[in-house]
């Protein structure tokens, strides 16, 4: 998927980490897994992963948290990125991967593409996201 990407987008430098591996809580079939979408400093749109599956809203806490998370690493990065975590069966946010930012090949899970927008949480597909229910 990394070689996918760099092609894509025609990136010329990147970073990569390295984290355990680690069971992942579910939630039906699917595991409990963020999408943070980074458009700066102290901007960040989150989204359960997978729209196939909405989340309860008792997933909103560790949403919020995720994104949280993801905004710390922007010192980091120092541009617009996407950041995933998923929710382990201790009850951890764990960081998963990084990818690139919005409208550079990052998919909108469970948002409507015209509505990936700092600020937002959505932990089901809303209208118009690409695959509803």
């Amino acid at each position: 998927r990394l070689f996918d990407i760099l092609f894509e987008n025609n990136v010329a430098t990147t970073r990569l980490a390295v984290r355990p591996i680690v069971d992942i809580k579910r939630y039906g079939k699917y595991p409990i897994e963020f999408r943070c979408y980074v458009f700066g400093p102290d901007q960040v749109a989150i989204s359960n992963y997978y729209p196939q599956r909405g989340l309860p809203n008792s997933y909103r806490s560790w949403a919020v948290k995720a994104g949280e998370l993801a905004l710390r690493l922007y010192s980091f990065v120092g541009t617009n990125y996407t950041a995933d975590f998923c929710l382990t069966e201790d009850k951890e946010l764990v960081f998963l991967e990084g990818g690139p930012p919005w409208g550079a090949g990052s998919p909108p899970c469970c948002f409507a593409p015209d509505a990936v927008e700092p600020g937002r949480i959505v932990l089901a597909p809303e209208k118009g996201a690409l695959e509803e229910g």
